[in-house]
């Protein structure tokens, strides 16, 4: 009988903790649920988020181009197909407006990653300034004189703008004809996209420098450059100007530029009006079908 005992209890154990199984099994459960996985950031979930403008596929599109700083604004609205502000052909419209004048261009343009064409033409009325009585050099005097009617100009222009990869950076070349007309005769003309003098109707510009990205500052760059402005109708028409343009890449929408290139030679003496300042601001870009 003493034998049977401990079998009893054990089996009785054994039986207990079956039950307590099948209870435990039967209730709900009180253990915490799993951890949701996180979110797959926004350019897996959508593939048409796209981080640079050469991804993406080739379209039509309509895209703006806003560039906004001190004392400017130039929007520029551009209707074409490819890819936009990488690979496209299209036409542009831009009006433009500043401090002291106002006008319009158009033209169409053909973009690859690495060289941008265009040719256009461009009016513009000047509501500061006046055409110029002819002189070996102009001074700032001269042109801020009011005797003189005001100045309007029409420039046709073909331009093409390079960007090549070379080492860690790009050389950066630019090179434009404009030929200037709706000058009154016998009178010049200050070209305020240009910033310089112009006896009609022919100015030539060509644009050397090398962009280096800063240490560190991947999205940041600097880009020394030297400029030659040549105005054929003029005697020692030929100006020199150097200095850097400056740009930081935000998002591929959003960029700071700067240009600061004064002049180092020219036949006039105009300060800050021959020189080449005609960035200091943010440029926006927006296309449709994003």
């Amino acid at each position: 009988m003493a034998r049977r005992r401990p079998r009893v209890a054990a089996l009785a154990v054994a039986l207990a903790s079956l039950l307590g199984a099948e209870r435990a099994s039967a209730e709900p459960s009180l253990a915490l649920p799993a951890p949701e996985p996180p979110p797959a950031p926004d350019h897996f979930i959508d593939p048409k988020m796209r981080r640079t403008w050469s991804e993406g596929e080739a379209r039509p599109f309509l895209s703006t181009q806003i560039d906004a700083g001190f004392l400017y604004l130039r929007p520029r609205l551009s209707l074409g197909y490819g890819k936009p502000f990488n690979t496209w052909l299209g036409v542009d419209v831009n009006p433009v407006a500043n401090a002291a004048s106002a006008g319009a261009y158009g033209g169409v343009r053909f973009a690859l990653p690495f060289v941008d064409v265009r040719v256009g033409a461009r009016p513009l009325f000047s509501y500061q300034r006046r055409f110029l009585t002819p002189q070996p050099s102009i001074d700032g005097y001269t042109l801020e004189a009011t005797e003189n009617p005001h100045a309007h100009s029409l420039a046709y222009e073909a331009e093409i703008d390079a960007a090549i990869p070379l080492g860690p950076g790009r050389v950066r070349a630019l090179a434009r004809a404009s030929y200037v007309t709706a000058v009154r005769q016998g009178y010049w003309v200050y070209e305020e996209a240009l910033r310089i003098v112009v006896a009609p109707p022919w100015v030539l510009r060509a644009r050397i420098g090398y962009a280096l990205p800063v240490p560190g500052l991947p999205s940041f760059s600097l880009a020394p450059v030297f400029d030659l402005v040549d105005v054929p109708g003029r005697d020692r028409g030929l100006s020199a100007r150097a200095g850097v343009i400056a740009r930081a890449v935000l998002s591929r929408h959003l960029e700071i530029r700067g240009v600061f290139v004064p002049t180092l030679r020219s036949p006039d003496t105009i300060g800050l009006a021959g020189g080449d300042f005609t960035e200091l601001g943010l440029r926006y870009r927006w296309a449709t079908g994003e």
